[in-house]
């Protein structure tokens, strides 16, 4: 029997023939897939609050982590809901996607596990009231996400943030801050963090490397100012290797819920959403959201 699919899919890549195919295709195997393209801002999000309760199988996140990220807070604009989600991986890093197994190389079979894989539950991070589902990140690398030019990235894709990254290199100062779960804490000067329901960010860089959807638990990585390690030979080694052999520069946790409260304000960016704050409240609804994911 044929599926009742919603696509929402990046203005940017509304015009894609191997997308457009792959619709006519689907359509033409018995699937209703009605479309949604974003045109601005916020789109995406209502586009997916105006899908809830429409008798639909699926809501299909169509674009990056950033499409991703629209697609989540409006299909949990009304609590938990009844219908799966899907991806279609077409941004620049995908690092949800790759993560969990999601192909960006070949739609026909991102949609295929759509169409053909019962969707199972899994956790939704949540912070300061905003969800995200992959990798919350802090400090310089989220820093310099923010303050990388849009035209650049057009041009440059990933390396942009390698540019960008390395005029404010020396600019970035570690932000003390106090981490706090129950009766434990950690204090210290921060020069990095990420808070996983999933895995990896950065373009692939497996930050999280014990997260878990599915588990009620983030998963969360420290980098502590190191003032015998620099800066840039860190990062230069965790972009090569990731945590694998380097577990004395970080602190690791996991919990289901915790604070973080910084001295200055600090840069976060959720699954391609940033934010800046100085008290941050991280949280587990756990398994808040059904997902089409790979066996």
């Amino acid at each position: 029997m044929g599926k009742r699919i919603r696509l929402i899919i990046n203005g940017k890549s509304a015009a894609n023939a191997t997308l457009r195919q792959l619709i006519e295709q689907s359509r033409s195997h018995g699937h209703e897939v009605s479309v949604r393209a974003t045109f601005e801002e916020g789109d995406a999000e209502r586009f997916a609050k105006e899908a809830l309760g429409q008798g639909l199988d699926s809501i299909v996140a169509v674009g990056g982590d950033g499409t991703l990220n629209e697609v989540l807070q409006g299909m949990l604009a009304k609590g938990k809901p009844v219908e799966a989600m899907g991806l279609l991986p077409m941004g620049t890093a995908n690092d949800f996607a790759h993560g969990v197994g999601i192909s960006a190389d070949n739609l026909h079979k991102a949609m295929a596990i759509i169409l053909n894989k019962a969707p199972r539950p899994i956790d939704v991070g949540m912070v300061n009231g905003r969800a995200f589902l992959n990798v919350v990140t802090g400090g310089f690398g989220s820093q310099v996400t923010v303050e990388t030019n849009p035209d650049l990235k057009r041009v440059l894709g990933k390396f942009s943030y390698l540019l960008t990254g390395i005029g404010k290199l020396f600019d970035f100062q570690p932000i003390a801050v106090e981490l706090k779960n129950g009766d434990a804490s950690w204090q210290g000067e921060l020069m990095a963090l990420a808070v996983g329901n999933g895995w990896q960010a950065g373009g692939g860089i497996r930050l999280c490397p014990d997260a878990c959807l599915d588990d009620g638990l983030l998963d969360i990585t420290l980098l502590p100012h190191n003032e015998r390690v620099g800066l840039l030979d860190m990062l230069d080694a965790l972009a090569q290797d990731g945590l694998q052999g380097h577990e004395a520069w970080v602190k690791r946790r996991q919990a289901a819920e915790f604070e973080l409260i910084a001295e200055a304000p600090l840069h976060i960016n959720l699954d391609g959403e940033p934010m800046k704050d100085t008290h941050f409240r991280f949280s587990v609804l756990k398994q808040q959201l059904s997902f089409h994911l790979p066996e």
